[in-house]
Protein backbone atom coordinates (compact mmCIF):
# COMPACT_ATOMS: atom_id res chain seq x y z
CA UNK A 1 0.00 0.00 0.00
CA UNK A 2 1.09 3.41 -1.13
CA UNK A 3 1.38 5.30 2.44
CA UNK A 4 2.09 8.87 2.17
CA UNK A 5 2.89 11.57 5.36
CA UNK A 6 0.62 13.87 6.51
CA UNK A 7 3.34 16.27 5.25
CA UNK A 8 3.05 14.75 1.63
CA UNK A 9 -0.46 15.12 1.80
CA UNK A 10 -1.02 18.46 2.64
CA UNK A 11 1.51 19.85 -0.21
CA UNK A 12 -0.89 17.98 -2.10
CA UNK A 13 -3.81 19.63 -1.16
CA UNK A 14 -1.99 22.82 -1.00
CA UNK A 15 -1.44 22.23 -4.88
CA UNK A 16 -5.28 21.37 -5.91
CA UNK A 17 -6.16 24.39 -4.26
CA UNK A 18 -4.02 26.86 -5.82
CA UNK A 19 -5.42 24.74 -9.12
CA UNK A 20 -8.23 24.85 -8.40
CA UNK A 21 -9.23 28.78 -9.06
CA UNK A 22 -7.23 29.09 -11.98
CA UNK A 23 -9.25 26.29 -13.57
CA UNK A 24 -12.10 27.97 -12.15
CA UNK A 25 -11.05 31.49 -14.15
CA UNK A 26 -10.70 29.44 -17.36
CA UNK A 27 -14.02 27.85 -16.95
CA UNK A 28 -15.61 31.18 -16.57
CA UNK A 29 -13.65 33.14 -19.37
CA UNK A 30 -14.88 30.52 -21.73
CA UNK A 31 -18.60 30.18 -20.73
CA UNK A 32 -18.28 34.43 -20.94
CA UNK A 33 -16.69 34.03 -24.50
CA UNK A 34 -19.77 31.71 -25.26
CA UNK A 35 -22.08 34.03 -23.72
CA UNK A 36 -20.88 37.27 -25.98
CA UNK A 37 -21.02 35.15 -29.10
CA UNK A 38 -24.55 33.97 -29.05
CA UNK A 39 -25.76 37.55 -27.81
CA UNK A 40 -23.92 38.64 -30.92
CA UNK A 41 -25.74 36.16 -32.99
CA UNK A 42 -28.68 36.92 -31.27
CA UNK A 43 -28.78 41.00 -32.01
CA UNK A 44 -27.57 40.24 -35.43
CA UNK A 45 -30.62 38.18 -36.38
CA UNK A 46 -33.03 40.36 -34.51
CA UNK A 47 -31.85 43.63 -36.04
CA UNK A 48 -32.08 41.43 -39.84
CA UNK A 49 -35.80 40.48 -38.41
CA UNK A 50 -36.46 43.85 -38.00
CA UNK A 51 -35.37 45.38 -41.37
CA UNK A 52 -36.92 42.42 -43.35
CA UNK A 53 -40.39 43.14 -41.56
CA UNK A 54 -41.65 45.80 -43.80
CA UNK A 55 -40.86 48.94 -45.46
CA UNK A 56 -43.15 52.35 -46.07
CA UNK A 57 -42.24 54.67 -49.13
CA UNK A 58 -43.66 57.97 -48.15
CA UNK A 59 -44.97 59.67 -51.20
CA UNK A 60 -43.69 63.12 -52.38
CA UNK A 61 -45.49 66.45 -50.76
CA UNK A 62 -44.94 70.19 -51.69
CA UNK A 63 -45.33 72.56 -48.64
CA UNK A 64 -46.07 75.56 -51.00
CA UNK A 65 -48.97 74.35 -53.45
CA UNK A 66 -49.62 77.14 -55.48
CA UNK A 67 -53.43 76.10 -56.60
CA UNK A 68 -56.41 74.40 -54.60
CA UNK A 69 -59.54 73.51 -55.77
CA UNK A 70 -62.32 71.95 -53.81
CA UNK A 71 -64.15 70.62 -56.95
CA UNK A 72 -63.38 68.39 -59.74
CA UNK A 73 -65.47 69.96 -62.76
CA UNK A 74 -66.67 73.74 -63.01
CA UNK A 75 -69.96 74.62 -62.80
CA UNK A 76 -71.71 77.39 -64.94
CA UNK A 77 -72.48 80.13 -62.55
CA UNK A 78 -73.32 83.41 -64.86
CA UNK A 79 -73.91 84.21 -67.83
CA UNK A 80 -73.93 87.26 -70.06
CA UNK A 81 -77.40 87.99 -71.61
CA UNK A 82 -76.39 88.76 -75.05
CA UNK A 83 -76.32 85.43 -77.38
CA UNK A 84 -73.48 87.07 -79.41
CA UNK A 85 -70.23 88.12 -78.07
CA UNK A 86 -70.85 86.58 -75.00
CA UNK A 87 -69.29 85.07 -71.87
CA UNK A 88 -69.50 82.21 -69.23
CA UNK A 89 -68.17 82.16 -66.02
CA UNK A 90 -67.43 78.63 -63.99
CA UNK A 91 -66.41 78.17 -60.45
CA UNK A 92 -67.17 75.28 -57.99
CA UNK A 93 -70.84 75.71 -57.83
CA UNK A 94 -72.47 78.28 -55.50
CA UNK A 95 -69.88 81.27 -54.23
CA UNK A 96 -67.25 78.53 -53.80
CA UNK A 97 -64.42 79.77 -55.94
CA UNK A 98 -62.91 77.40 -58.77
CA UNK A 99 -58.99 78.30 -57.49
CA UNK A 100 -57.67 79.51 -54.28
CA UNK A 101 -54.16 81.24 -55.22
CA UNK A 102 -51.46 81.24 -52.62
CA UNK A 103 -48.09 82.80 -53.47
CA UNK A 104 -46.30 81.16 -56.16
CA UNK A 105 -46.24 80.05 -59.71
CA UNK A 106 -48.32 77.63 -61.33
CA UNK A 107 -48.81 76.63 -65.00
CA UNK A 108 -52.23 76.56 -67.01
CA UNK A 109 -52.69 74.17 -69.65
CA UNK A 110 -55.23 73.58 -71.99
CA UNK A 111 -56.61 70.20 -73.56
CA UNK A 112 -59.03 70.40 -76.51
CA UNK A 113 -60.05 74.28 -76.12
CA UNK A 114 -59.09 75.20 -80.25
CA UNK A 115 -62.21 72.71 -81.04
CA UNK A 116 -64.33 73.96 -78.01
CA UNK A 117 -65.95 77.05 -79.70
CA UNK A 118 -64.66 79.41 -77.11
CA UNK A 119 -62.49 82.61 -78.49
CA UNK A 120 -60.66 82.87 -75.44
CA UNK A 121 -60.69 81.44 -71.58
CA UNK A 122 -59.65 83.79 -68.34
CA UNK A 123 -59.15 83.17 -64.33
CA UNK A 124 -60.91 85.99 -63.22
CA UNK A 125 -60.78 87.71 -59.71
CA UNK A 126 -62.76 90.38 -57.87
CA UNK A 127 -66.51 90.80 -59.75
CA UNK A 128 -68.67 89.37 -62.36
CA UNK A 129 -67.96 89.88 -66.07
CA UNK A 130 -70.34 92.85 -67.11
CA UNK A 131 -69.64 92.74 -71.33
CA UNK A 132 -66.65 90.47 -71.36
CA UNK A 133 -64.32 88.65 -69.23
CA UNK A 134 -62.01 91.24 -68.95
CA UNK A 135 -64.78 93.86 -68.16
CA UNK A 136 -65.71 93.78 -64.77
CA UNK A 137 -63.53 91.57 -63.00
CA UNK A 138 -60.48 93.59 -60.75
CA UNK A 139 -58.31 91.05 -62.32
CA UNK A 140 -57.65 88.44 -65.47
CA UNK A 141 -55.06 86.53 -66.81
CA UNK A 142 -55.89 84.55 -70.10
CA UNK A 143 -55.02 81.02 -70.55
CA UNK A 144 -55.34 80.28 -73.66
CA UNK A 145 -53.46 78.83 -76.11
CA UNK A 146 -51.45 77.66 -72.90
CA UNK A 147 -49.30 76.38 -71.55
CA UNK A 148 -48.84 79.89 -69.50
CA UNK A 149 -47.23 79.84 -65.98
CA UNK A 150 -48.45 82.55 -63.83
CA UNK A 151 -46.90 84.07 -60.59
CA UNK A 152 -49.36 84.78 -57.67
CA UNK A 153 -48.68 87.17 -55.21
CA UNK A 154 -47.60 90.10 -57.13
CA UNK A 155 -49.83 91.89 -60.04
CA UNK A 156 -51.91 88.78 -59.76
CA UNK A 157 -53.14 88.33 -56.17
CA UNK A 158 -53.35 85.40 -53.97
CA UNK A 159 -56.58 84.45 -53.17
CA UNK A 160 -60.24 83.19 -54.81
CA UNK A 161 -60.06 83.12 -58.57
CA UNK A 162 -63.25 81.71 -60.93
CA UNK A 163 -62.84 80.79 -64.93
CA UNK A 164 -64.07 82.61 -67.92
CA UNK A 165 -64.77 81.90 -71.62
CA UNK A 166 -65.79 83.86 -73.91
CA UNK A 167 -67.32 83.68 -77.07
CA UNK A 168 -68.41 85.35 -80.54
CA UNK A 169 -71.43 83.16 -82.21
CA UNK A 170 -74.05 80.84 -81.19
CA UNK A 171 -72.85 77.45 -82.25
CA UNK A 172 -73.15 75.50 -79.24
CA UNK A 173 -69.38 74.83 -77.26
CA UNK A 174 -68.00 71.62 -76.19
CA UNK A 175 -65.87 71.11 -73.13
CA UNK A 176 -62.20 71.30 -72.61
CA UNK A 177 -60.07 70.73 -69.68
CA UNK A 178 -57.40 73.29 -68.09
CA UNK A 179 -54.90 71.15 -65.82
CA UNK A 180 -52.50 73.12 -63.46
CA UNK A 181 -49.04 71.95 -62.36
CA UNK A 182 -46.05 73.80 -60.35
Amino acid sequence: MNERTLKELLAELDELETEKPSRIRRSMKRNAKMLIGISVILVVAGVVAAVALFSHTVPPFSPSVVLTSLCADGTLTAASSSSTNGWVQFNCGGSTSALVASTGTATATLTSFAASGYDAFYIIRGGTPTTSCTTGPTNSVRLDPGPIAITFGGTNPVGDWNYCASFSDVDPKASFTVSWSQ
